[in-house]
This record gives C-alpha cells, structure tokens and sequence, in this order.
C-alpha cells in the first residue's frame, strides 16, 4: 500500500458513520472481497478466520518492520519464540496487575485534581484530553510501572520538552508507526526513525544503568531482567520487549480513551424503533460517581464498538487458501494481503441488534483486542487503565454539560480532543 493509500485509508476509519455505512453495504453481499492479490475480510466468521488460521495468514511479513526497537510479538508470527515471550511477558504482568491498579488510580485521580482545579477557576473552560489528561496519566503510569524514568537532561533532535513531554513525544512518534503501513505518510516515518533512535539510546542507559545498581523493583524492567538471567536472554530481549510494550500499550491508550469517551457523548436511539434520542456520557458519569467499574468497563466495549481504534488488520497469506464458509467461500491467491475488517464484524448480522448501544453484550461480540493466538497480551492492562482513567474523567465539576469537539490526529495517533466544560467559578 502506497502512502497515499494508507492516507486515505486512515481519512475513512476516523469517520466511522461512513465506514460502518460502506461496509455494511458490501457485507451484505459478500463477507469476504477478492480483488487480485487483495483479500477483504467483513464478515465476523471471516474475520475470526484470519485470526484463528494465524498459520495461514501471518502477521509477521507485515508488521516486523515496523518494530523500530528490535523484535516484539506484535511483529511475529506464532512459533516457538513467540509462544514463549507470550507465556514469560504474560506471567510479568500478571504479577504486577495488582500494583498496575494502584499505579493507575494514582495517576489519574492526580490528573482529575488538576482539572478540576483548573474548572472551578475558569468558567467556560477548555480542557485538551490528550494532552493535558490522558498522555500524561498513560506516560506516568509506564514511567512507574515499566521502571523508566523521564529523561531529566537528554534533548531530542526532532520533539521538543525534556522529561515527560520527551517521553510522551517519543511514544506517539515511534508507537504510531504500528498501526500504519510502512513508509508512513507525510514524512512521519523519518521522524519516528530518529525518535526511536532516540528512545533506544535512553532504554540501554535505564537498563544498564538499573542492572548496574543491582535493585530489585517490582516493575516491568526487574522481572525483565530477572529473565534474562533465568533465561539466558540477550540483552538486546531485555530493550526489545521492554520497548514494545509500552510503546503498544500507550498508543492504543491514548486513541482508545479519547474514541470511547467521544462516543460516549454521540447522541442515539435507544433501540431502532425508537424516536428518542439520546448520549450515554450520564449513565457514565453515574457509573463513575458510584465507583461502579464493571458498569463503566461494558459502556466503554459498546462505546468502543461504534469507534474502534484499530478498525482494520492487515495479515499476509503466503499460500492459496480459501477464505468463508460453505457456498459463501472465497479463494484467497498465494501471496496476497488480507485485511481483516473488526470494525465491520462487529456489526454483522450474527450481532443481535447491532446497530443499538447496548452495554449488555457479550465480551465475546467485540474484537477490539483481537482474538485467536494473537488477541493483545496486555488486555487486563488496557481495561484497568482505561476504566480509572474514564472514572478520574467522568467525575469533573460540570462534566453533564460539557461540549466535546472535534478529534484531531497527528498521523495514525489522537493528537487532540478538546472539550468546553461550564466551569464552578462565579
């Protein structure tokens, strides 16, 4: 796919009315479109295809370039060194959910009371989401819970601020480029090149630095290095994972709250008989006032649902295949790129009532974690950090009439999402 292509592609997933309008039109006729040696999968069979066959359509042709700090598992296909990291990453942070949890109330309750600060001195006030809430809660808590702390003196060359600013700077920049093709547009790729040169060159000195001073800490980086002495990794291992997985994690964060927040505040029938419309951002402010989590957690699925942060993934299929089920099934070329289209399996026909928001569905109905032996190793991570920070949010002064605006992107990444909120101040 040309920059151009990828462009354009981006331009028609940020506008998800539009998406879910094209792609509802040709499911109908065909769950699965054969264009040469382009596959598209719509249908929710199809698509859970792609992801279960990972054999057969693989990952790794098309996304291994674009780990810019060394291999990681979202750039391999599942073979044995895949299916090991999976299991040793999985087991560090299932150990460290429980203080992930504590780490993340901290950070956003603390973002909450700058906030809120700023609403009651100004009536009428802007509040930026991304940049001053959820990148500086998603970087504070990967500084506390990877065990990388803000470059207090290094200056980039390319991203301007020192510390936190350095460190957010360097995570849009290099963790964009996952979710766009390689070259990325507009010159976005040279700039994450030289950012993740960057990064790397900071990562080795944390990491020498931390294996040097001999402590242990119960963050990312000790168990990594744990590791690499029961396990005899290299310590090339050690940066490559460490870099991976924040680099994915705070990426989809960011895009994640801003889309389900945004979604959130999208006025909707209730059914599709019904004339009433209506958002859903008070049921979820009510939710966040009661501490209800779980409730906050299922508004969040279904509001991501409409708006998913990464609608479309692409997979390489080396050898012919077929593609569907039954008279419905489709002949897939040798050689050809696959793109699996999520968004548009969540609203198949087999989804009872899927053109209604509703917060009862079954986790089962959404894919915006993936699934099959590639579904996101950090699912708990994302859900725990995106319910705290929705609950931090969605209890600000004002919060029932605030005004969102439009959402902007710095190539794949939400760049900005300003909200007015009618303040306290007299």
């Amino acid at each position: 796919m040309s920059a151009f292509q990828d462009a354009l592609s981006s331009e028609i997933q940020r506008r998800p009315a539009l998406l879910q309008l094209a792609t509802g039109l040709a499911r109908r006729i065909s769950p699965v479109w054969v264009f040469g040696h382009t596959v598209v999968a719509l249908g929710s069979d199809a698509v859970r295809e792609v992801f279960d066959r990972a054999d057969e359509f693989e990952l790794g042709p098309v996304a291994h370039h674009k780990m810019l700090l060394g291999p990681f598992l979202l750039g391999m296909d599942p073979r044995q060194q895949y299916l090991d990291e999976r299991k040793l990453l999985g087991e560090v942070l299932e150990r460290l959910q429980p203080r992930l949890e504590e780490i993340a109330r901290e950070k956003a309750n603390e973002a909450h009371a700058r906030l809120e600060e700023k609403i009651e001195r100004h009536r009428g006030a802007t509040i930026e989401v991304v940049s001053e809430f959820t990148e500086p809660v998603v970087t504070g808590i990967a500084s506390v819970f990877f065990g990388v702390p803000f470059p207090d003196t290094q200056r980039s060359r390319f991203v301007s601020g020192t510390g936190e600013r350095l460190l957010t700077a360097w995570l849009r920049k290099v963790g964009s480029v996952i979710s766009s093709t390689s070259p990325a547009p507009f010159g976005l790729q040279r700039v994450a090149e030289c950012c993740a040169i960057e990064l790397g060159h900071y990562l080795d000195a944390v990491i020498a630095a931390r294996r040097e001073s001999g402590e242990r800490k119960a963050d990312v980086l000790g168990h990594l290095l744990e590791l690499e002495t029961a396990q005899g990794w290299h310590p090339w291992r050690v940066r490559a994972n460490l870099a991976g997985l924040m680099l994915a994690g705070s990426t989809a964060l960011v895009k994640s709250f801003a889309l389900a927040l945004h979604q959130l505040f999208v006025k909707r029938p209730p059914d599709r008989r019904s004339r009433y419309w209506r958002s859903r951002h008070e049921e979820a402010i009510a939710a966040a006032k009661r501490g209800a989590l779980d409730e906050l957690k299922a508004l969040m699925f279904e509001a991501l649902r409409f708006e998913t942060p990464f609608p479309i993934l692409v997979r390489y299929c080396p050898r012919a295949t077929t593609l569907g089920q039954g008279e419905r099934a489709r002949k897939v070329p040798a050689g050809s790129t696959v793109y699996a289209v999520q968004f548009a399996a969540m609203f198949d026909e087999l989804v009872e009532d899927a053109d209604t928001f509703s917060e009862r569905r079954p986790p089962a109905h959404y894919l915006h974690f993936g699934s099959g032996r590639h579904g996101c190793l950090g699912r708990r991570v994302a859900e725990t950090e995106l319910t705290e920070m929705l609950r931090a949010f969605l209890t600000l002064p004002g919060m029932e009439r605030a005004k969102p605006r439009r959402i902007r992107y710095d190539g794949p990444a939400v760049h900005r999402f300003p909200i007015r909120v009618p303040g306290a101040a007299s």
